[in-house]
């Protein structure tokens, strides 16, 4: 999934008309505060740090001291979402952002083990949870570039995620003689849902494409509860509280790619 972002930002950057690139700046707008909208629709994606709860491995630790069950959210999490952008000055060196964002979490591992020479099991875990973001914010256009009407932002986001529909289910296929002889199913009872308050900082440019079109890209890093968080509950992405006294903090490098009209 990482791949495609990068294919998609390295094609739009390509088809900028080599005109524009080293144009003379645009000039200073001089618009009322909130004349100025950007709706914008785009895909994002998600990544967690290494070693943390959410991105290690659903099986149990050999470690009796280090029970961990982990969401196995090892790879890039998408979303997509839509945003309202306005103005708070006359110079739009201010803007500010309104987002809704649902993200699909999903997850899997297989595991082999093996009872006989003739009779072994593919086992299959299956982790899925759904998470809605809501933000608003504040970017600050800090720096016009080399390209026309193409400008480099700084923000700062306040974020709320509801955490639902969880499912986590073992699958056992029994295998005799190469035969699949058996197929049972093992649904767990999920984690209640979850609300909680976080934040985000991130970089990101906004350029014109095209007419009323504009590009916005960023790359941020995100809190998911900052506030709100219950030990009782154990971690926020992993099926099973049972070896978990309290939740961690959970942070993601969060990238974003979209097209913008400007009204």
């Amino acid at each position: 999934m990482k791949n495609i972002y990068i294919a998609l930002f390295l094609a739009i950057i390509i088809s900028i008309p080599l005109q524009d690139i080293y144009a003379a700046y645009p000039a200073e707008t001089d618009d009322n505060p909130f004349s100025v909208y950007f709706l914008g629709v785009g895909i994002s994606g998600s990544t967690f740090p290494k070693n943390s709860s959410t991105w290690k491995n659903i099986s149990f630790s050999i470690d009796p001291n280090d029970h961990v069950i982990g969401g196995s959210f090892d790879g890039m999490e998408s979303s997509i979402r839509a945003s309202l952008t306005t103005n708070i000055d006359r110079k739009s060196n201010f803007l500010l952002p309104i987002s809704y964002e649902y993200m699909f979490m999903r997850a899997g591992e297989l595991i082999y083990y093996n009872l006989t020479p003739q009779i072994n099991y593919h086992g299959t875990f299956n982790h899925k949870i759904d998470v809605q973001k809501f933000s608003i914010g504040l970017d600050w256009q800090a720096l016009q570039t080399p390209f026309k009407d193409v400008k480099i932002y700084l923000g700062l986001d306040a974020k709320a995620f509801l955490i639902t529909n969880q499912e986590f289910t073992r699958t056992d296929v029994k295998i005799q003689n190469d035969s699949t002889v058996q197929i049972d199913k093992f649904p767990y009872l999920p984690k209640e849902d979850a609300f909680r308050f976080g934040c985000e900082g991130k970089i990101g440019f906004r350029g014109h494409l095209i007419n009323k079109f504009y590009l916005n890209t960023f790359i941020g890093y995100e809190v998911f509860n900052l506030l709100g968080r219950e030990d009782k509950r154990g971690q926020l992405f992993t099926p099973f509280s049972k070896y978990e006294p309290k939740e961690e903090l959970i942070t993601a490098w969060h990238y974003y790619l979209s097209i913008e009209y400007k009204f």
